[in-house]
């Protein structure tokens, strides 16, 4: 959207826009000084200064800064700010929304889809076994006065908890029809299920799933927003939920629907339009072996013959290759017929399969296979699974959104992934714990059946236990989680560990 907003505002040649300027800081060693100076004066390059202007949530863990030109800032943060005024904030909340601008996406250059926000749907998970930050005062002496003290110090408890979880934290839905019009806009083969939205103070995903048939089957012709307003089902394009609309508090005015009214003009007064930053993989193209890392491989209870187990189809692809197998050889280097290589060697096994077992080109291939052997050594090896969109328990939204009891389709315990029926192992990176290992059920049932069957790509949790928050703080905006069901490692997960949670 940066990016769009500077290329409709001003004349660009080349498609090369000397507008915006990104400075690594990670690691340096003069970072604290060096920081302040960007910050207070900006840089001149080539006789163009750039003003610090933000970063965004990925960023600023990469300890990156985005600077735009002092030309263009003014009008950059006139479209950044949507006319939002406030005494105080959050400085790095606010940041992160305004910087969603900073995401990548496909532009949807159409009119704004029909969008309402609802709230979002909170519920308790009781007796839960955690481990959690608490606080303890304890005793010491003031050197200077003599005189006993109190300080406070963070200490690691254990034990039972209610916790609080929003069950479809980051998720909303949009009808199946404007997931196919954005599959032929953005000229794809199939059309996702799950979408992740970029807008100015919106971000999460769009869940594509027939609501309006669902609707009509429970005779439900409105839904009530979050403001109290009712629309038709046959007009909403979108379903939105508070989680989602990062600008409910910088927009609210007088606390109903004109709020909502109001962002809206404002959206189109900017010339704002949809942005989509991910998709899910279609169910054909959606990778069958996957790369563990060390940080999921380390915290399991695994046997060192375990692991050489577990790493015999990567071993196996590697001497393949080594040993001159055509097939493993071209896969490996990611060519065919219909692709270009990349160097002379890579030429000469296209033009000469034989070429294989040349010596020059054999000595290439074991120099890149070295690298793959270390990272093995790492932990990256290949298991059968994918990363998959983590989503919610959809029933579940659909009900609560139209006024039913949330009953859901998903029981504690249990997931529902495409063609996935038993016991899978759940882990996301980054990972930390050993009680981050998420061992889930997989089912399907009559309502998934009819009402989900399309959704590909992609992981649904349920909303009676607290799996998402145990992967390292997961929600459902896009997050990812590798599901898998191999048996060795699935062993040497300790299913009575205490859930690490704040």
């Amino acid at each position: 959207h940066l990016f769009r907003i500077i290329k409709n505002n001003k004349q660009i040649n080349n498609n090369k826009i000397d507008d915006v300027i990104f400075i690594d800081c990670h690691r340096h060693k003069n970072y604290p000084q060096e920081l302040d100076g960007i910050l207070r004066y900006g840089v001149s390059i080539n006789g163009v200064v750039y003003k610090y202007w933000g970063k965004s949530a990925s960023m600023s863990r990469n300890g990156i800064l985005g600077l735009v030109s002092e030309e263009m800032y003014d009008l950059v943060e006139q479209y950044a700010m949507m006319e939002i005024q406030f005494e105080k904030t959050v400085l790095s909340k606010f940041e992160a929304y305004k910087c969603l601008l900073l995401s990548s996406c496909f532009t949807i250059e159409e009119e704004l889809p029909y969008m309402i926000v609802v709230d979002d749907y909170n519920t308790v998970v009781k007796d839960v076994h955690i481990k959690y930050v608490d606080e303890q005062e304890l005793e010491y002496i003031d050197k200077d006065t003599g005189k006993i003290k109190l300080f406070k110090e963070k200490v690691i408890k254990e034990g039972t908890k209610d916790i609080g979880i929003t069950t479809n934290d980051g998720s909303g839905l949009c009808t199946i029809e404007i997931a196919k019009y954005w599959a032929e806009y953005l000229n794809l083969d199939y059309v996702p299920c799950a979408s992740m939205l970029r807008v100015p103070y919106i971000k999460g995903l769009a869940i594509a799933v027939d609501f309006k048939g669902y609707y009509k089957e429970h005779s439900i012709t409105e839904i009530t927003d979050i403001w109290g307003h009712k629309h038709k089902v046959d007009d909403i394009d979108i379903i939105l939920t508070k989680s989602q609309f990062k600008g409910y508090k910088y927009f609210k005015i007088n606390g109903d629907y004109s709020d909502w009214e109001r962002y809206l003009g404002l959206l189109k007064k900017y010339n704002y339009c949809i942005g989509i930053a991910k998709m899910n993989y279609s169910h054909k193209d959606e990778p069958k072996m996957t790369r563990c890392n060390y940080q999921t491989l380390q915290t399991l209870d695994i046997t060192t013959e375990e692991l050489i187990d577990v790493s015999q189809y990567t071993r196996e692809w590697i001497e393949r290759v080594l040993n001159g197998d055509l097939l493993y050889t071209y896969k490996y280097l990611g060519i065919s017929e219909n692709t270009e290589p990349m160097n002379d060697y890579m030429k000469a096994i296209l033009y000469n399969p034989q070429m294989v077992h040349d010596a020059q080109v054999k000595n290439y291939l074991i120099k890149l296979m070295e690298n793959t052997i270390n990272e093995m050594k790492i932990g990256k090896i290949y298991i059968k699974g994918a990363f998959k969109i983590m989503i919610p328990d959809v029933i579940q939204m659909l009900q609560y959104i139209g006024g039913l009891k949330p009953v859901g389709c998903l029981k504690a315990g249990e997931m529902y992934a495409k063609e996935h029926k038993g016991k899978y192992l759940l882990n996301r990176n980054p990972h930390l714990s050993r009680s981050e290992h998420v061992i889930l059920n997989a089912v399907i049932n009559n309502e998934i059946t009819k009402w989900l069957s399309h959704l590909e790509g992609i992981c649904m949790f349920n909303g009676y236990d607290v799996s998402a928050p145990r992967l390292n703080g997961a929600d459902f905006d896009g997050d990812l989680v590798l599901v898998h069901n191999n048996k060795k490692l699935m062993k040497g997960v300790d299913n009575n560990l205490p859930i690490v949670l704040d």
